[in-house]
């Protein structure tokens, strides 16, 4: 029997896929002729010209094109919206160790409402539209209601619902959970239309800058107290929790510069990025352009207790250079302020981070190839968005050449053919699966994957 889209409800329409996110059609179609009657010979010749600008930004300076932007577009459209969307209905138990976790922790009911507003942003049928937004609207309210401090403005980073909220008020909270806060609560206002994210975004800003900035080198701290002991100068505490930890500096950059396009004459948030953008450079090695994971508070190569701050890991580099080039847009530069930088690190990246045949892998020395090969999903995918960028900025054949060997393996290795939209987190340089613990970095992977893939279709 024929089951006719305009007869299932909404909710039916979501399990099936029927009017849910409908694929990008392909200029060919529209040339050929396959989507309607024969056209004109001036409706052939427009479509022509259309789709030669479509297809612009796969083209290479050779004139090879890439099939991959429109192959991403449709993982995203196919697989990986509809799993998450499914996904997150599931009722957190103990029989679900990734249901409960992902219910407790903020930064992974952040994202999972981020992919949930993704969804909505693409959604065309009025129907699923409503039913996607009743979602979003409850599960917004949710979070906001569970991990929002409305008197300090903080948000906590975790909080069980049957648990009462415990006194946090001596407590030091995460600088970069604050940052995830921000930039996600930006994007998502942008995808699906919620004022007040935008305004909490900027609420979170200011009360982070007020104690998490340091007023004497810059940059911010890894956590602050609440209520501040000598913010500027926290002289009691130890050199490992005032280093300069490159991934908050940089999701504190990517979040400023989210905010200063919504408020371009903030003159507050354009000093803020404009320090950090000419302080995570600091960060980068000019000998060989690996992104170190942490410096001393002064900004300089320190010793540390934990041997990963004088590491490098790949996909901080490639989120290094795909947010120093956002950054640098948002401050209205032009991209050959930072381009000299950024293709330093791609150089790194691509000489001693990803294998001949395109996997990422994880760590390694500052000087020298990756000596953890691990491939985690979220380097992966990561490298290809700012391999991506970089060719689109500098029509290089080699840059376009790696987004093609990393967008292949991905798809090769960590996306299983069984639960396409559920990335396989980590496996070995062979891409055999490896087993995980659910910690709360290693699920959630629907969220880089969503960002990654608006990434390559926005440039």
């Amino acid at each position: 029997m024929v089951v006719h889209r305009h007869h299932q409800d909404p909710t039916r329409r979501l399990e099936t896929g029927l009017g849910r996110f409908p694929p990008r059609q392909n200029p060919s179609m529209i040339i050929s002729g396959r989507s309607g009657s024969p056209p004109s010979l001036l409706f052939r010749l427009l479509a022509i010209a259309l789709a030669t600008i479509l297809t612009t930004a796969a083209t290479g300076a050779s004139g090879i094109s890439s099939p991959w932007p429109q192959r991403w577009s449709e993982h995203l459209d196919r697989d990986v919206l509809p799993f998450w969307l499914a996904d997150n209905e599931r009722t957190p138990s103990p029989a679900l160790p990734e249901a409960r976790m992902q219910d407790r922790v903020f930064s992974l009911r952040l994202r999972a409402l981020y992919v949930l507003a993704v969804a909505l942003s693409r959604q065309k049928d009025e129907d699923v539209r409503n039913l996607l937004r009743m979602r979003f609207d409850h599960r917004y309210a949710a979070l906001v209601s569970r991990f929002y401090d409305p008197q300090t403005a903080d948000w906590l980073s975790t909080a069980d619902a049957d648990v009462p909220i415990p006194d946090l008020s001596r407590q030091k909270r995460d600088t970069a959970d604050q940052a995830w806060a921000i930039l996600i609560l930006d994007d998502i206002h942008r995808l699906a239309g919620k004022p007040d994210a935008r305004r909490l975004a900027g609420e979170t800003f200011r009360r982070i800058d007020s104690l998490a900035h340091d007023d004497l080198y810059g940059g911010y701290f890894v956590d602050y107290d609440n209520p501040p002991s000598a913010a500027s100068a926290h002289p009691d505490r130890d050199p490992e929790s005032v280093r300069k930890h490159a991934s908050t500096q940089v999701h504190m950059m990517l979040a400023l510069a989210r905010l200063l396009r919504v408020d371009p004459g903030n003159a507050a948030i354009r000093s803020r990025l404009e320090e950090l953008v000419s302080l995570v450079p600091r960060f980068v090695s000019t000998e060989t352009g690996h992104v170190r994971w942490a410096l001393g508070r002064d900004w300089l190569p320190a010793t540390f207790a934990r041997p990963i701050n004088n590491r490098t890991l790949y996909g901080l580099n490639a989120e290094t250079i795909s947010y120093l080039l956002n950054a640098n847009d948002a401050l209205g530069r032009p991209p050959s302020a930072v381009l000299p930088l950024v293709e330093c690190i791609a150089r790194g990246l691509l000489r001693d981070g990803i294998s001949p045949d395109g996997a990422v892998w994880y760590v390694g020395p500052m000087e020298g190839s990756a000596d953890d090969r691990r491939v985690w999903w979220w380097p992966q995918v990561e490298t290809a968005a700012a391999m991506w960028s970089l060719f689109r900025l500098t029509r290089r054949d080699d840059y376009l050449a790696a987004f093609g060997k990393v967008s292949a393996w991905a798809h090769a290795h960590l996306v299983p053919a069984e639960t396409p939209g559920r990335w396989v987190t980590v496996c070995t340089a062979d891409g055999q699966p490896l087993p995980h613990t659910a910690a709360a970095h290693e699920i959630q992977t629907g969220f880089h994957v969503a960002r990654c893939v608006l990434a390559i279709e926005k440039n």
